[in-house]
């Protein structure tokens, strides 16, 4: 079922290059099937353009407010629609704001930010704050920062991704670093990642010794700092190789708190050129 879901869209993707009218077609088709999978991922790489018919219908299926289509359709919503439904997904989003279910609000944001970046960066704020007081099991990569990301990581978004790195809340912070790391291994800030793995490291003083025997130390950095610090890690292991990252690998080294953050900087530093 995957490899023809993947066929099938890759298939589309094609067609819209040649065809984007016949390919706006068989997508809203394929939006509007509720009895196949999707995977927006793959989805949002389409680009294509605007459709009063697509609006018409994504915009229906939202105001029935059935929660398993609304999740389906809102990530759409944040990828294609225009601002011409603005005040209507407005009035549905407002019914409930921050507490939508994640797979809900991360399409929904996403097209806030996209047409409307005031009103959108008003909304995200108090629903990652609601998203990070209850925690969901729903979000498509298991966090509502990533998932805005995956599907469109504009620069309305960065100052609450900088925000996130910062948290000092482990699982928050480790979000924020795989955000941060996103796109271009060229373009990977690696100076922020290692301010925050040298925060890291000053909150886990004496971590070898300790761990060994201490099992509530180590218990809470199971709790989601070791997540943090594995994420930072292979944010370094994926920039790019240069003079000036290959510096920057060598201080992180000095900072990681475990053995298996010493190794994949080792292991980096040994592929490097410089």
């Amino acid at each position: 079922m995957q490899n023809a879901t993947f066929i099938r869209e890759t298939a589309l993707k094609e067609i819209a290059k040649l065809d984007s009218q016949k390919a706006q077609g068989l997508f809203r088709e394929r939006v509007l099937d509720f009895d196949m999978p999707l995977d927006w991922n793959r989805i949002r790489s389409m680009n294509l353009p605007p459709s009063a018919d697509l609006d018409a219908e994504l915009i229906g299926v939202l105001e029935d407010r059935w929660t398993e289509r609304m999740s389906r359709v809102a990530p759409i919503i944040g990828l294609y629609a225009t601002d011409s439904i603005l005040s209507r997904v407005k009035g549905v989003y407002e019914v409930y704001g921050p507490d939508w279910p994640c797979s809900i609000e991360a399409g929904l944001l996403t097209y806030f930010l996209r047409v409307d970046p005031a009103y959108g960066s008003e909304k995200l704020s108090p629903a990652l704050t609601a998203y990070y007081d209850r925690g969901s099991s729903d979000c498509h990569q298991g966090n509502l920062l990533v998932d805005l990301a995956i599907l469109r990581n504009g620069p309305e978004l960065q100052r609450f991704v900088s925000a996130a790195l910062n948290d000092p809340r482990p699982l928050v912070a480790a979000a924020g670093a795989r955000v941060t790391a996103f796109g271009d291994q060229a373009k990977i800030p690696v100076r922020p990642l290692l301010a925050r793995l040298r925060a890291l490291h000053e909150e886990w003083p004496d971590f070898d010794a300790r761990s060994a025997t201490d099992p509530d130390y180590l218990k809470k950095w199971n709790s989601g700092y070791n997540e943090l610090e594995r994420i930072l890690s292979i944010d370094f292991v994926n920039a790019e190789d240069s003079p000036e990252n290959a510096a920057l690998w060598k201080q992180a080294l000095d900072l990681c708190v475990s053995d298996s953050c010493r190794n994949n900087l080792r292991q980096r530093l040994a592929r490097s050129k410089f």
